[in-house]
Parts: C-alpha cells; sequence; structure tokens
C-alpha cells in the first residue's frame, strides 16, 4: 500500500513539475480550443473582414443591418469573410461572436460562428451548414421583429426569401441553419 501510494506521488509530482494541464471532463481525440479564431486571427488570411457591429436587443441598428448584409452576400457568393460582432444583452453584458464563412474540408460552404460571453460556459462554438432569410412584417426599426419570431426553436418557419430577392437588409432577419433546423439562438 505504501509504495503504490508513494508512486501515485510521484507520479502527480512529476506530472504538475512539467507542467500538464488539467484533463478537461469530457474526452476528445483531438482537442479543439474553443474560440480559437476569437484569441487569434492567424490562419485567415485571404478572408474578408467585416466589423465590429455593435448589436443592441430587440431593435434594429446600423450594425445589425451590416451584419446581415455581409453574411447574405458572403455566403450567397462563396466569398471567404469573418466578421465580429459585439452583442448587448438585456442581463448580460455584451457577447462578443465571430462569424467565418469559409468551405470546410470537403468544399461545402458553411458559418462559423464563436460566441465569447460573460457566463459558462465563457465560450460556445457551432456551425452552420447554411443561412435563410425570414422576411420582416410590419416593419418598425424600434420593434422586436427586428430580432425575434414567433415560431418553435427547432423549426425554420416556411415563408423565406428566395435567394435571388434583393432585400434591404432592414427587412429581413438571417436564421443559421444546421441539418434543416435553426442553428444557435435566434434570428440576427
Amino acid at each position: 500500500m505504501r509504495t503504490s501510494l508513494a508512486a501515485v506521488l510521484l507520479l502527480v509530482t512529476l506530472v504538475l513539475s512539467i507542467g500538464a494541464q488539467p484533463i478537461s471532463k469530457s474526452i476528445q481525440a483531438k482537442p479543439i480550443e474553443p474560440c480559437r479564431y476569437m484569441k487569434s486571427r492567424i490562419g485567415l488570411s485571404g478572408y474578408e473582414s467585416g466589423g465590429p457591429y455593435t448589436l443592441a436587443p430587440f431593435r434594429l441598428t446600423k450594425g445589425r443591418a451590416e451584419l446581415r448584409e455581409f453574411l447574405w452576400k458572403h455566403w450567397h457568393s462563396k466569398m471567404k469573410g469573418v466578421a465580429k460582432a459585439n452583442v448587448q444583452t438585456v442581463d448580460r453584458g455584451t457577447v462578443k461572436e465571430l462569424y467565418l464563412i469559409q468551405p470546410d474540408a470537403q468544399g461545402h460552404w458553411g458559418i462559423d460562428l464563436e460566441m465569447d460571453r460573460p457566463i459558462d460556459p465563457p465560450c460556445v462554438t457551432f456551425h452552420a451548414d447554411s443561412l435563410v432569410r425570414l422576411p420582416i412584417d410590419n416593419w418598425s426599426g424600434d420593434a422586436i421583429s427586428q430580432t425575434e419570431g414567433l415560431w418553435p426553436p427547432d423549426i425554420i418557419p416556411a415563408k423565406r426569401l428566395a435567394d435571388s430577392d434583393v432585400v434591404d437588409p432592414k427587412l429581413y432577419r438571417i436564421v443559421l441553419v444546421r441539418n434543416d433546423k435553426p442553428a444557435g439562438g435566434g434570428a440576427i
């Protein structure tokens, strides 16, 4: 018993002395660094940059319209882009978002989103394989219609703008989509 305890203590001492990091709760074959592009833009040369855009809750800001236009233009035209947004929340301060429009290893275009938040977990990332534009009925610049929709969280409304429709970004919301369901938290 003493020998095995001594061996464990020796092992712990050696591991800590070489600077090993604590093991996360989940086991992954290849760990992915959360919010890696939020921390460094290395590897993003050749991407068009947008922002920072400022988004306020429940109303249209110049930044919201510009972010919608940037995301639509880059995804629809298959142009690499990276856009930064500072999203003000009602109760949690500001969330920093980074959108990357790019092809994956198989050449399929999508949008990767990194969200750096002032709550746990501080970083959330997800991938959307497409986006849709939803028309805003009864438009008003300072109305909840700019950011919120009344539909179930796992269904995308059938009423959408066609890809060929040329529409002012004040008149539509963008929903990121993965596997034909909304990906992430709400409409932009």
